[in-house]
């Protein structure tokens, strides 16, 4: 079956939150959601009895064939969403981890070397949405003037949604080939 044991996995957060403890007892420790939605692990590790526990979250519009037809307004509503949806009602702080501003997996290497990507159909899945073009191996001096303006939006959009959260890391889209 795909997917993790939760089970196994709740054993492993605990031994883990205790071994980092017999260390250093302030200390931030952080658990990945496991690609379920934050409240699920409310309850575990319980913030009256564990110290200093933050929920790892990760929310992408790239890697889902679900995202790669959306447009620019499609992208910015589910972004402005989160707060109400997926980032409510967890019992313990949100930390969204390597969000970008990329609406593709356009980037060189990004699903592996030589693999494609979904955007453009070269990645061994569905149909094509599009050219990848300047966003697979260019500059982002080289993106049009909209596609510069579309980008700032969608990053702008999450900045807001991500500041209900204790933080947020940022992925930068520079990869292999993109100067």
């Amino acid at each position: 079956p795909e997917g993790v044991q939760v089970s196994l996995l709740k054993e492993y957060y605990e031994d883990g939150y205790h071994i980092v403890r017999d260390i250093d007892s302030t200390v931030g420790v952080s658990i990945s959601d496991a690609s379920l939605p934050p409240r699920t692990w409310n309850g575990f590790l319980a913030p009256k009895t564990y110290k200093n526990v933050y929920i790892d979250t990760y929310h992408n519009q790239v890697f889902d064939d679900i995202f790669r037809t959306f447009t620019i307004d499609q992208h910015v509503k589910l972004a402005c969403s989160l707060p109400h949806g997926r980032l409510r009602g967890a019992d313990k702080p949100l930390i969204v981890k390597e969000w970008s501003g990329a609406m593709t997996d356009c980037a060189m290497y990004l699903n592996g070397r030589g693999i494609g990507s979904r955007f453009d159909g070269s990645f061994p899945s569905g149909k094509p949405s599009g050219a990848c073009g300047a966003r697979s191996k260019g500059s982002s001096s080289e993106l049009s003037a909209q596609q510069k303006k579309d980008t700032l939006r969608y990053i702008e959009a999450q900045l807001d949604a991500f500041e209900v959260g204790a933080g947020w890391y940022f992925w930068t889209w520079k990869t292999e080939g993109a100067g």
